[in-house]
Parts: C-alpha cells; sequence; structure tokens
C-alpha cells in the first residue's frame, strides 16, 4: 500500500511545496485461530523544493525519512475476550537536511 500526498511546505516563501510517498507493508500471520501476529512497516520518501538563503532557486531535494515498524501478537481468549502486546521501532534513517524545512526526517 501507498500513499502520495503534496502540502504547501512552511519554508521561508510560500511558493515551496512538500512531497511524500509513503511506502507501507502490513501482513498478518496467523499461528491457530486463536492467536495471530500482525506486522507493519512504513518507508516514507519525501522531496522538497525549499527557497533559502542556500537553495535560492528552490531545487528539489530528496530523500528517505524514518522507517517505522512494528508487530503486535493477539490471542483471542473467546469471542467476547483478546489480549496482545506490540513493540514499535522507529529507525532514525532520515538525515537532517529536510527536516530543518519541514519537521521532518530527510538526507
Amino acid at each position: 500500500m501507498y500513499d502520495y500526498k503534496t502540502a504547501p511546505g512552511n519554508g521561508a516563501t510560500p511558493s515551496s511545496f512538500a512531497d511524500t510517498l509513503n511506502l507501507r507493508l502490513d501482513h498478518r500471520i496467523d499461528f491457530s485461530q486463536q492467536s495471530l501476529l500482525a506486522l507493519r512497516s512504513d518507508l516514507p520518501l519525501l522531496a522538497k523544493n525549499p527557497i533559502s538563503s542556500s537553495n535560492p532557486d528552490g531545487d528539489y531535494v530528496y530523500g528517505i525519512g524514518d522507517v517505522d515498524a512494528q508487530a503486535v501478537y493477539v490471542y483471542d481468549f473467546d469471542k467476547q475476550w483478546a489480549a496482545g502486546f506490540g513493540a514499535r521501532l522507529t529507525a532514525p534513517t532520515g538525515g537532517t537536511r529536510l527536516a530543518r524545512e519541514n519537521g521532518k526526517s530527510c538526507p
């Protein structure tokens, strides 16, 4: 699954834009009728044309944002009760080049 959005940037001038393409993977592993493992990961691809003193022409800057992965184990006791636990990991794979311009990490 992917998600694409374009939004006005918050750079030095209102003519800057930020584009985000978010690649997402969702997967479910059934261990039995009562238990499962749900997996999800996101990889944001970012582009921005910040107009600043270091980029007066507003050339696009491209990069990868922070990778996000999570896993949840769920156990169904019966039709009414279930329990689960999970973990989430956000890897700082993005740099700071676009972070100053649009609040997201990107090289």
